[in-house]
Protein backbone atom coordinates (compact mmCIF):
# COMPACT_ATOMS: atom_id res chain seq x y z
CA UNK A 1 0.00 0.00 0.00
CA UNK A 2 1.45 3.62 -0.62
CA UNK A 3 -0.21 4.84 2.04
CA UNK A 4 0.52 3.32 5.77
CA UNK A 5 -2.86 3.46 8.51
CA UNK A 6 -2.72 4.73 11.56
CA UNK A 7 -4.52 3.91 14.22
CA UNK A 8 -5.33 6.25 17.06
CA UNK A 9 -5.08 5.95 20.76
CA UNK A 10 -5.84 9.40 22.45
CA UNK A 11 -4.25 12.28 20.90
CA UNK A 12 -1.48 10.20 19.16
CA UNK A 13 -1.08 7.90 16.06
CA UNK A 14 0.75 4.79 15.78
CA UNK A 15 1.45 2.09 13.01
CA UNK A 16 1.25 -1.53 14.17
CA UNK A 17 -0.20 -1.53 18.33
CA UNK A 18 -1.46 -4.34 19.54
CA UNK A 19 -5.25 -2.69 19.50
CA UNK A 20 -5.32 -3.64 15.59
CA UNK A 21 -5.71 -7.56 16.65
CA UNK A 22 -7.90 -6.54 19.12
CA UNK A 23 -10.19 -4.51 16.86
CA UNK A 24 -9.81 -6.99 14.12
CA UNK A 25 -11.32 -10.09 16.49
CA UNK A 26 -14.22 -7.59 18.17
CA UNK A 27 -14.92 -6.71 14.37
CA UNK A 28 -15.08 -10.66 13.22
CA UNK A 29 -17.12 -11.57 16.52
CA UNK A 30 -19.59 -8.82 15.27
CA UNK A 31 -19.50 -9.63 11.66
CA UNK A 32 -20.45 -13.32 12.92
CA UNK A 33 -23.30 -12.08 14.73
CA UNK A 34 -24.86 -9.66 12.16
CA UNK A 35 -23.97 -11.51 8.58
CA UNK A 36 -27.33 -12.46 6.85
CA UNK A 37 -25.73 -13.08 3.98
CA UNK A 38 -26.66 -9.64 1.86
CA UNK A 39 -24.85 -6.90 3.85
CA UNK A 40 -23.15 -3.88 3.13
CA UNK A 41 -20.26 -1.94 3.45
CA UNK A 42 -20.46 1.70 4.58
CA UNK A 43 -17.53 4.36 4.07
CA UNK A 44 -18.06 7.84 5.82
CA UNK A 45 -16.18 9.98 7.82
CA UNK A 46 -16.61 11.66 11.78
CA UNK A 47 -15.22 14.47 13.31
CA UNK A 48 -14.00 15.39 16.81
CA UNK A 49 -13.74 19.20 17.41
CA UNK A 50 -10.40 20.13 19.06
CA UNK A 51 -9.37 22.79 20.84
CA UNK A 52 -5.52 22.89 19.76
CA UNK A 53 -3.49 21.65 16.84
CA UNK A 54 -1.76 19.64 19.38
CA UNK A 55 -4.00 16.35 18.47
CA UNK A 56 -2.64 14.24 15.32
CA UNK A 57 -4.29 15.53 12.33
CA UNK A 58 -5.97 18.53 13.84
CA UNK A 59 -6.51 20.93 11.28
CA UNK A 60 -9.25 23.27 10.18
CA UNK A 61 -10.86 20.99 8.01
CA UNK A 62 -14.46 20.09 6.86
CA UNK A 63 -17.10 18.48 9.62
CA UNK A 64 -20.44 17.35 9.17
CA UNK A 65 -21.06 16.54 12.66
CA UNK A 66 -19.96 20.63 13.09
CA UNK A 67 -22.26 21.23 10.29
CA UNK A 68 -19.10 23.32 8.59
CA UNK A 69 -15.12 24.32 8.68
CA UNK A 70 -13.92 23.61 12.12
CA UNK A 71 -10.50 22.56 14.31
CA UNK A 72 -10.98 18.65 14.35
CA UNK A 73 -9.60 15.89 13.75
CA UNK A 74 -11.16 13.47 11.13
CA UNK A 75 -11.38 9.72 10.92
CA UNK A 76 -12.71 8.01 7.92
CA UNK A 77 -15.03 4.80 8.80
CA UNK A 78 -16.13 1.33 7.56
CA UNK A 79 -19.10 0.21 8.52
CA UNK A 80 -20.54 -3.29 7.84
CA UNK A 81 -24.42 -3.33 8.21
CA UNK A 82 -27.15 -5.95 7.63
CA UNK A 83 -30.84 -6.19 8.94
CA UNK A 84 -29.65 -7.42 12.10
CA UNK A 85 -27.64 -4.27 12.68
CA UNK A 86 -24.81 -2.72 12.40
CA UNK A 87 -21.19 -2.65 13.55
CA UNK A 88 -18.18 -0.44 13.27
CA UNK A 89 -15.60 -2.38 11.68
CA UNK A 90 -12.37 -0.39 11.14
CA UNK A 91 -11.26 3.26 10.69
CA UNK A 92 -8.32 5.29 9.67
CA UNK A 93 -7.01 8.84 11.15
CA UNK A 94 -7.03 11.18 8.25
CA UNK A 95 -3.99 13.24 8.27
CA UNK A 96 -4.72 16.05 5.96
CA UNK A 97 -2.02 17.38 3.49
CA UNK A 98 -0.74 20.53 5.72
CA UNK A 99 -0.39 18.14 8.82
CA UNK A 100 1.25 15.48 6.95
CA UNK A 101 4.28 17.56 5.37
CA UNK A 102 4.58 19.74 8.99
CA UNK A 103 7.66 18.33 10.86
CA UNK A 104 7.07 19.69 13.75
CA UNK A 105 2.94 18.57 14.00
CA UNK A 106 4.46 14.84 13.18
CA UNK A 107 6.89 14.87 16.03
CA UNK A 108 5.36 16.62 18.87
CA UNK A 109 1.43 14.28 17.85
CA UNK A 110 3.80 11.63 17.93
CA UNK A 111 2.83 10.52 14.01
CA UNK A 112 5.59 8.16 12.91
CA UNK A 113 7.36 8.67 9.23
CA UNK A 114 5.85 5.43 7.89
CA UNK A 115 2.46 7.26 7.95
CA UNK A 116 1.82 8.93 4.51
CA UNK A 117 -0.82 11.66 3.23
CA UNK A 118 -3.30 9.68 1.73
CA UNK A 119 -6.93 11.38 0.27
CA UNK A 120 -10.12 9.97 2.09
CA UNK A 121 -11.10 7.83 -1.03
CA UNK A 122 -7.61 6.24 -0.60
CA UNK A 123 -8.28 5.88 3.11
CA UNK A 124 -11.61 4.43 2.04
CA UNK A 125 -10.26 2.24 -0.32
CA UNK A 126 -7.14 0.89 2.08
CA UNK A 127 -9.99 -0.03 4.20
CA UNK A 128 -12.56 -1.90 2.28
CA UNK A 129 -9.12 -4.14 1.43
CA UNK A 130 -7.96 -4.71 4.81
CA UNK A 131 -12.13 -5.71 5.24
CA UNK A 132 -11.64 -8.30 2.18
CA UNK A 133 -8.64 -9.77 3.34
CA UNK A 134 -9.83 -10.86 6.69
CA UNK A 135 -12.77 -12.45 4.85
CA UNK A 136 -15.64 -9.80 5.63
CA UNK A 137 -17.70 -9.88 2.43
CA UNK A 138 -20.42 -6.94 1.92
CA UNK A 139 -22.91 -7.14 -1.89
CA UNK A 140 -22.16 -3.41 -2.01
CA UNK A 141 -20.21 -0.58 -0.54
CA UNK A 142 -21.88 3.13 -0.06
CA UNK A 143 -20.72 6.28 0.42
CA UNK A 144 -21.38 10.47 -0.13
CA UNK A 145 -20.00 12.30 -2.64
CA UNK A 146 -16.33 12.77 -0.66
CA UNK A 147 -16.07 8.83 -2.02
CA UNK A 148 -18.03 8.69 -5.28
CA UNK A 149 -14.36 9.12 -7.66
CA UNK A 150 -13.25 6.97 -9.77
CA UNK A 151 -10.41 5.04 -8.16
CA UNK A 152 -12.36 4.36 -5.50
CA UNK A 153 -15.00 2.85 -7.57
CA UNK A 154 -12.33 0.75 -9.10
CA UNK A 155 -10.96 -0.71 -6.37
CA UNK A 156 -14.73 -1.96 -5.36
CA UNK A 157 -15.08 -2.77 -8.66
CA UNK A 158 -11.64 -4.69 -8.04
CA UNK A 159 -12.91 -6.76 -4.59
CA UNK A 160 -16.25 -7.56 -6.20
CA UNK A 161 -18.50 -5.25 -5.13
CA UNK A 162 -21.44 -3.04 -6.39
CA UNK A 163 -21.55 0.21 -5.38
CA UNK A 164 -23.81 2.86 -4.64
CA UNK A 165 -21.88 6.50 -3.95
CA UNK A 166 -23.24 10.04 -3.69
CA UNK A 167 -21.85 12.40 -6.96
CA UNK A 168 -21.18 16.35 -7.09
CA UNK A 169 -24.22 17.78 -8.45
CA UNK A 170 -21.93 18.87 -11.20
CA UNK A 171 -21.00 15.75 -12.38
CA UNK A 172 -21.55 14.60 -16.05
CA UNK A 173 -23.16 11.56 -16.35
CA UNK A 174 -22.05 9.16 -19.76
CA UNK A 175 -24.65 6.71 -21.28
CA UNK A 176 -24.67 4.00 -23.32
CA UNK A 177 -24.65 4.48 -27.69
CA UNK A 178 -27.77 6.17 -28.53
CA UNK A 179 -29.06 7.75 -25.60
CA UNK A 180 -27.99 11.59 -25.14
CA UNK A 181 -24.98 11.89 -22.10
CA UNK A 182 -26.69 14.26 -19.27
CA UNK A 183 -24.36 17.64 -18.53
CA UNK A 184 -23.70 18.75 -15.41
CA UNK A 185 -25.65 20.99 -13.85
CA UNK A 186 -24.48 23.94 -12.14
CA UNK A 187 -24.75 23.79 -8.65
CA UNK A 188 -27.36 25.48 -6.99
Amino acid sequence: MAASLATVSGSSIRSGLPWRRVLDAASAWAVSRLDDGDAVLIVDETADEKSSTDAAGAARQYSGTVGGIALCQVAVTVTYATRRGHTLIDRALYLPEGCAADEEHRELAGISDEVLFATKPRLAGVLLERAHSRGIRAAFAVGDEVYGGRELRRSIRQLGMGYVMAVRANHGLATSPGIPSLPPQPPA
